[in-house]
């Protein structure tokens, strides 16, 4: 607020509903765009996380390892470039682990997973919206054992319905990227 108040800022924007409540910044959600990405015909992996290492990730590292089945499950390789569209196309959910210990959704990975028309699975938000919780988005309430989401995607997420299509076309349409930011402007 500092640095609003010293001129140096217009305003902070935040894209997640509980967050800016937090800290009295403006909300606008990240839509995405129907180039950023599209869906395999093809699923070859169970999931794809395409997370950055930390500390509280550390066990999806050690686990996680591309290619590999862990529980019967196939995990694509995080990449960059080619090497990221094909794990993206070729998955089908991509899992969020917060990279610390605030329970704000991470909004730039799940406009990716939208992109590719990925159910997101992720450790519990306080707020998912515009991702509808028990459609576009299942939660755990903390991801630290691999087997805590092994049994989601056993169990759990067969009781939902789940559209990917759906998913994309609401993300890429109604709160697309652009749309977003010009009901913010």
């Amino acid at each position: 607020q500092a640095y609003i108040d010293a001129g140096y800022l217009d305003a902070v924007i935040v894209s997640d509903r509980k967050l800016a409540e937090h800290t009295g910044f403006h909300y606008v959600p990240v839509g995405s765009h129907k180039d950023l990405g599209r869906p395999g015909a093809i699923k070859n992996f169970d999931v794809v996380h395409m997370m950055c290492y930390s500390l509280k990730r550390a066990f999806l590292f050690d686990y996680l390892t591309p290619r590999d089945r862990y529980y019967s499950m196939t995990i694509a390789p995080n990449g960059w470039g080619d090497g990221r569209h094909q794990s993206l196309s070729d998955s089908k959910f991509m899992l969020n682990v917060h990279q610390d210990k605030h329970p704000y959704i991470e909004p730039l990975r799940f406009a990716l997973a939208a992109a590719y028309g990925l159910l997101i699975v992720s450790e519990a938000s306080l707020d998912t919206y515009p991702y509808i919780l028990g459609h576009d988005v299942l939660q755990i309430p903390e991801l630290t054992k691999v087997h805590d989401f092994v049994r989601l995607l056993n169990t759990d997420y067969r009781h939902y319905k789940f559209d990917g299509i759906l998913l994309r076309g609401k993300m890429t349409g109604e709160f697309s990227f652009r749309s977003c930011v010009e009901k913010y402007l």
